[in-house]
């Protein structure tokens, strides 16, 4: 195993660690979590990122030959990111303020509203 493998071992198994790490309290519940769903999507999110990446990445280092395993790692970095979408507008949907003809964004966290950090 070459340094570079023994990075790439290292930080696939970091980023599907800190997946867990956000999945983990989400789904057990724990009220600590603000924006549970939004945190479940984040982890699953990075979780699938990593698996569409090695994926591809066994792929182009040609330790599998198939194509369709290239094209099954492209589908799931796809879903990964539609499901990354979603985290985010999950995060961010209660800041944005829409209006017939115009999309704001409220910074003003002090005028005594919840600040979108209300529980779902």
């Amino acid at each position: 195993m070459t340094l570079a493998d023994a990075l790439y071992a290292a930080m696939t198994v970091l980023l599907v660690v800190a997946g867990g790490a956000l999945i983990y309290p989400a789904v057990r519940g724990f009220q600590v979590v603000v924006y549970r769903r939004a945190v479940l999507y984040l982890g699953s999110s990075a979780v699938l990122f990593v698996v569409g990446w090695v994926m591809t990445d066994l792929y182009y280092r040609s330790v599998v030959e198939s194509e369709l395993l290239n094209l099954a790692g492209m589908a799931v970095l796809t879903v990964a990111a539609a499901v990354h979408f979603v985290a985010v507008w999950l995060f961010a949907r209660d800041f944005m303020q829409f209006d017939s003809d115009t999309v704001a964004i409220d910074a003003d966290v002090d005028s005594g509203d919840a600040g979108g950090f209300g529980d779902e």
